[in-house]
């Protein structure tokens, strides 16, 4: 596909639903881009909206048909549910307007081949919220293991079990983690690492194994999962998920998350602990040992950096944005993952 770049210095972007995960990661990376300017809001419940308009001091309207009536726009952030995405992405298309997304594309995958087809027949990129690619403990292992310094990638392994935000924050969170789990389960937010598994392996998911379990009882999807898979490059992937470690608790647990890359010559392997911590990569390589303090947050600006990049027509570096393209394929894994797991439950 070749993309219809932005024709100025600055991106003029716009920003549709303005919660949750809007607020902390999207918005403020946006305002934090040298390459863009955050421009307006729309979201129609005005609370929400409001806030952001006095934080940023720029315009809000209750509806995105409404702010691209007032505004000029050269893209757009989605961070609205699911089951809006795709009548909102055809909207940015008529418009001419690139797309950034949230994870998951859509609600389903019929509607997310809609998406990604529409949105490459324009012209028009779309880029996805997986923001843990350009986590710097992830760039650094990519950037030694590129180094040769743990030999021909054998295996990756992810760990990660966290209580996706627990029983405790319902009065805060309302029904967003119900609503979520009620989708993919575990693989709601689970997904970052299935598009991991695809990252630092550099493959696609050629065979995979998968078992789970509903452990809360009112969920309706697996909420812990384990695969094994094979890429179609030979190496070995194995994941650890879960969304309910200790969820029960008052108080939120330390998550349990931990990369590993096994070469040929050597292993990297770090334990992330709680996010925003600096992490501790240590490194085998060879007959030499070592450890290195590297943050481990998600990369919500170098992400945003990324797409910006991207839509300029200047090719970032060391190039990790996940396309729409992506975000399908990833979709596609997980409900292959999900079906496993419902049939092992009941043999």
């Amino acid at each position: 596909m070749t993309i219809q770049t932005v024709k100025r210095d600055k991106v003029r972007m716009g920003v549709v639903g303005c919660g949750v995960v809007s607020s902390y990661g999207h918005i403020p990376a946006i305002a934090n881009a040298d390459e863009a300017e955050l421009v307006a809001f729309a979201d129609p419940n005005r609370e929400r909206l409001e806030a952001q308009m006095k934080q940023y001091g720029k315009p809000g309207y209750a509806s995105f048909e409404e702010m691209l009536a007032e505004e000029e726009l050269d893209a757009v952030a989605i961070p609205t549910h699911p089951d809006i995405k795709l009548d909102q992405c055809r909207i940015a298309a008529e418009h001419g307007l690139h797309v950034f997304c949230e994870k998951p594309l859509t609600d389903d995958e019929a509607q997310a081949e809609a998406l990604v087809r529409l949105m490459d027949e324009k012209g028009l990129f779309v880029g996805i919220s997986f923001v843990y690619r350009g986590k710097k403990i992830v760039q650094r292992m990519m950037e030694l293991t590129a180094e040769g310094a743990i030999g021909h990638l054998k295996a990756v392994h992810l760990q990660n079990l966290w209580d996706y935000h627990g029983l405790r924050d319902a009065a805060q969170r309302g029904d967003r983690r119900r609503r979520a789990l009620a989708n993919l389960g575990t693989l709601d937010c689970g997904v970052h690492h299935l598009d991991l598994a695809r990252y630092m392996s550099g493959g696609d998911f050629k065979k995979i194994q998968a078992l789970g379990d509903i452990i809360e009882p009112e969920n309706t999807f697996p909420d812990h999962i384990v695969v094994q898979a094979r890429m179609d490059n030979g190496v070995i992937v194995t994941i650890d998920e879960s969304a309910v470690y200790g969820y029960t608790a008052k108080e939120r647990p330390l998550y349990a998350q931990s990369y590993c890359m096994i070469g040929e010559g050597g292993v990297l392997s770090a334990n992330l602990g709680d996010w925003g911590n600096t992490s501790e990569l240590y490194v085998i390589s060879g007959e030499e040992q070592w450890r290195e303090q590297v943050v481990a947050d998600k990369a919500w600006d170098e992400t945003y950096h990324q797409f910006f990049q991207t839509i300029l027509g200047r090719r970032p570096d060391r190039a990790f944005i996940a396309s729409g393209r992506d975000g399908l394929i990833n979709m596609q894994v997980a409900r292959e993952i999900i079906a496993q797991c419902e049939a092992g439950m009941h043999d």
